[in-house]
């Protein structure tokens, strides 16, 4: 018999697919922007969730020193227009990732507060098989975010309920 999964299981694995595939996603939507959008004139400079993804990725690649790209995304300051040979697959796709990169920092927020409620429940001491989300991949994300917040006192809760996952993990029991 099949393992039902509970709503808040569901929503909670889709956070961390987002918050660990966020690199992931930023090379996809760029290459979306690049490959199949056409950039829209200065004269019709609107903000919208366009204009934000572009300067999200521009912000990234400047901080990565990958100039060449931010010159690529460059004309697509001003937000884009998606041209009409978008199949409906790369289309789900592209919102999916866009969502994954615009909503990235409310995800991590989000995991942070489930890791500080839940504790142990919310990292899987297993190790993960093939496909498995892997939880201390998510738990080293939200530490670094918690770092550069300042939020000690949830850094060392959660960093100790790491290193318990990782002990359990090589020895099979939890200390």
């Amino acid at each position: 018999m099949a393992k039902r999964k509970t709503e808040f299981r569901m929503m909670y694995e889709n956070l961390t697919l987002q918050v660990i595939g966020y690199e992931r996603s930023c090379v996809f939507c760029a290459w979306f922007i690049l490959k199949k959008c056409v950039p829209r004139k200065p004269d019709t400079v609107i903000e919208t969730d366009r204009t934000v993804l572009v300067n999200i990725l521009l912000r990234r690649y400047e901080a990565l020193e990958n100039y060449e790209f931010c010159s690529l995304l460059l004309p697509f300051k001003n937000g884009y227009d998606i041209s009409d040979d978008v199949s409906d697959m790369e289309m789900d796709d592209y919102v999916f990732n866009l969502i994954a990169v615009l909503n990235y920092n409310i995800n991590i927020e989000q995991c942070a507060e489930i890791f500080w409620e839940w504790g142990l429940i919310a990292l899987s001491p297993f190790k993960p098989m093939k496909d498995d989300i892997d939880y201390i991949i998510l738990a080293d994300r939200v530490l670094d975010y918690l770092s550069s917040q300042g939020r000690l006192e949830e850094f060392e809760n959660l960093s100790e309920k790491r290193k318990q996952i990782m002990k359990y993990r090589a020895c099979g029991r939890l200390r």
